[in-house]
């Protein structure tokens, strides 16, 4: 059965469902229109203009007192996120896509009062795609570690390490998709090869901290130390174009990639799907 919900950024998520005392068809997000731009009759580039979707949203209640509650916790929910500026998600089984509800016109037959609420709302799409995201994660083992060195038959008191652990990934969409990368420390001046580009910060990750690259979002690279505060690293980056080898936001092209990086660190690599179509097994 399909799942279908709501994450706000204040920590709460609505379920709607047959379940739950909130119910909405999530049919409703299902259109979508492609934008582009022409020059002399000619396609030059395509975009996912924002979209501003309805959404009717029903609340049912075992007492007015139930209503009026599960009405400003719905409240609550939409209204932080556009107070925040941080878009909330829409979630259908394993896809999402971001989003503010930005009307939100409440009604209710006087017979009935707060037991049984229609709300319209209006949803404002700021890229209307939906993302499918898999992770893979990449942790220097034991066994790796001793993989790196080479034993020749002399007895040297030393091995000959090559320095690099080597994995791939594979994104099975036929275009490329954006990457989060999640670099957990310690680990100094760290980097990561995927394909043929480097994907570098110039930061030192504390031990029990973090690092964030994500593709999804490119105005900000998070660095979180272990006790939860957060900076914004941008601008120590390792600079560089799309497709130029260095660019921190290269998507990750169609088939298999190499994952390369020296063993110093363990991180994660999601791979962010991104579909303008909800499918329609979901």
């Amino acid at each position: 059965r399909m799942s279908f919900r709501y994450v706000s950024n204040n920590g709460d998520t609505i379920d709607f469902g047959l379940e739950s005392p909130y119910f909405a068809d999530a049919d409703a997000l299902r259109s979508y229109d492609v934008g582009y731009n022409m020059v002399r009759n000619a396609v030059t580039r395509f975009n996912h203009e924002p979209a501003s979707i309805s959404l009717p949203i029903s609340i049912s209640a075992r007492s007015e007192a139930e209503g009026a509650a599960l009405l400003d916790r719905l409240q609550q929910a939409f209204d932080h996120d556009v107070r925040d500026n941080r878009a909330g998600r829409f979630e259908v089984d394993d896809y999402y896509t971001k989003a503010f509800v930005t009307t939100f016109e409440f009604s209710c037959d006087e017979s009935l009062g707060l037991y049984e609420i229609e709300l319209e709302t209006k949803v404002l799409l700021p890229n209307p795609v939906w993302v499918l995201e898999s992770k893979r994660a990449f942790n220097p083992s034991q066994e790796d570690r001793e993989m790196r060195g080479l034993n020749y038959p002399y007895n040297f008191p030393f091995n000959f390490c090559s320095g690099v652990l080597t994995r791939n990934i594979v994104n099975p969409l036929s275009w490329p998709c954006a990457v989060r990368i999640v670099i957990y420390g310690e680990a100094h001046n760290p980097y990561v090869y995927i394909g043929d580009n480097r994907y570098e910060v110039d930061v030192d990750v504390p031990e029990g901290g973090l690092l964030v690259i994500d593709g999804l979002d490119k105005s900000r690279i998070e660095l979180r130390n272990q006790y939860g505060k957060t900076e914004n690293v941008f601008d120590r980056r390792i600079s560089g174009t799309q497709g130029s080898g260095t660019y921190i936001f290269e998507p990750i092209p169609s088939g298999v990639s190499t994952v390369t990086w020296d063993g110093s660190f363990a991180f994660d690599v999601y791979l962010c799907g991104e579909r303008s179509w909800l499918p329609c097994t979901t």
